[in-house]
């Protein structure tokens, strides 16, 4: 008998009893026999459960290593959680994701399936949205090893550096961030590591190299990174006006406009032109602060 039919007949008792409206739908590569379409209705860490139609009332199951590959086919619920994750709208796509989260717990133990992935989005949703002592509590019931894309297994990592930026361990940050400068690191995580490291030089006084940081940051991935972009414009205007050269350029065209060649006034200027991009570029959902207006006429 074929090893893939022998699968078949094997005990299912390992499966607790579940009642069957779950399916994910899947395309299945048996190591002997042909290539099939199968609607997943569970799983464990040995064995799956499966039908060969989605409307059909017998089920089978077989080991998960008597395949090649298990594909989970992409699910609309899940697709409609990550546009609104992509658009933007982290909090409603968070909610759903959660929700998701509990629908695809079935096939928890398949790689790279919708359980895991909801819960991993969940999470990087909560670093959009600032909330690191949350992600750090996500983190430490996170299970990692269905995923198979070094892109998330790095930012499993990467999200020490942010628990450590919400507990402003400082000095772990920039040894975090340190230690990642020589990788060779998809745009939207350099920026991580960018903000992180200005964020940490700028609140232990380096403000000259937490400016040169937050200019990577703005640069490196602009397009899909625009909450820690935006970040890094304010925060660098903090530092800028808070420079006692360009208090002093400021005061002195109060008085005279036309005075221009003070030692500050070069300052001034880029920070005048940070935020002109913020207003006009960056399209952000927080306004430019009062005090920053101010500065614009000086933009060139």
């Amino acid at each position: 008998m074929k090893p893939f039919l022998l699968a078949l007949l094997l005990p299912a008792i390992s499966l607790p009893a579940l009642a069957q409206s779950f399916q994910a739908k899947a395309a299945l590569s048996p190591k002997d026999g042909k290539p099939l379409v199968a609607w997943i209705i569970r799983s464990n860490d040995k064995q799956i459960e499966f039908q060969k139609s989605e409307v059909a009332t017998v089920t089978e199951f077989a080991n998960i290593d008597s395949f090649q590959t298990i594909y989970l086919m992409y699910q609309n619920d899940f697709a409609d959680a990550v546009d609104l994750y992509e658009g933007g709208d982290y909090k409603v796509a968070q909610e759903k994701f959660v929700e998701l989260k509990k629908r695809y717990t079935p096939i928890a133990t398949l790689k790279d399936n919708f359980h895991t992935l909801s819960a991993f989005y969940e999470m990087e949703c909560m670093r959009k949205l600032g909330d690191y002592k949350g992600l750090s509590k996500a983190l430490q019931s996170f299970k990692k090893e269905p995923l198979t894309r070094e892109h998330r297994l790095r930012q499993l990592e990467l999200y020490v550096m942010w628990d450590a930026v919400g507990s402003e361990q400082w000095a772990q940050v920039l040894a975090i961030a340190n230690g990642r400068d020589l990788e060779d690191l998809p745009d939207y995580q350099q920026v991580q590591i960018a903000f992180g490291k200005g964020l940490a030089l700028q609140k232990t006084g380096k403000t000259e190299e937490a400016l040169v940081e937050y200019s990577h940051t703005m640069t490196a991935d602009a397009g899909a990174s625009e909450g820690l972009v935006q970040k890094a414009v304010l925060n660098s205007l903090e530092i800028y006006l808070q420079d006692p050269t360009v208090v002093a350029a400021l005061a002195s065209l109060k008085a005279n406009p036309e005075n221009k060649s003070l030692p500050g006034f070069t300052r001034l200027s880029r920070a005048a032109a940070l935020a002109k991009i913020y207003e006009t570029v960056l399209s952000p959902a927080e306004p430019l602060p009062a005090n920053y207006k101010a500065i614009l006429p000086y933009a060139g």
